[in-house]
């Protein structure tokens, strides 16, 4: 008599990168991913069936997950198409803070109305020599000034 091998159980798994934001549960910018969550069965070791999913947008961080709708779902995939990847946005991310730290130190003797805008256009420069791309950078500085805000 064949022996069969049945197995069932749940997979997760990374659908797309979903941007940095805000957790609300950890208080802490952080890059997200989009994950389904699915129940499966496999014969042979080989997947069979999916059944049940469910999609979460997940921190990187805490690895806290708020499920989606389906249509929340797909809007955050579809923004996803033209913006960085969670890589590039880390690297990003890390490069602008640098750049703040060191403007910061040049703050303390500074008396201009418009060292804002000086910061700003070096760091459009510094991240253009580091071969970030625009768009990239027109979505990730909002993001930063807001974390630099709060």
């Amino acid at each position: 008599m064949p022996m069969v091998l049945f197995g069932w159980g749940k997979e997760s798994t990374k659908v797309c990168d979903a941007g940095i934001m805000k957790c609300d549960h950890c208080n802490n910018y952080a890059t997200f991913e989009i994950r389904e969550l699915a129940r499966k069965a496999s014969l042979y070791f080989i997947p069979v069936a999916k059944w049940d999913r469910k999609y979460y947008l997940v921190c990187g961080i805490c690895q806290y997950g708020l499920e989606l709708n389906m249509e929340t779902k797909n809007k955050i995939f579809k923004e996803m198409q033209s913006l960085p990847n969670n890589n590039v946005s880390a690297i990003m991310w890390k490069a602008m803070h640098n750049i703040v730290a060191l403007e910061i130190q040049r703050l303390k003797d500074y008396k201009g109305d418009s060292y804002a805008e000086e910061i700003l256009r070096k760091m459009k420069s510094e991240l253009l020599e580091i071969n970030c791309k625009e768009k990239d950078i027109n979505y990730l500085l909002p993001l930063y000034f807001k974390y630099l805000i709060e």
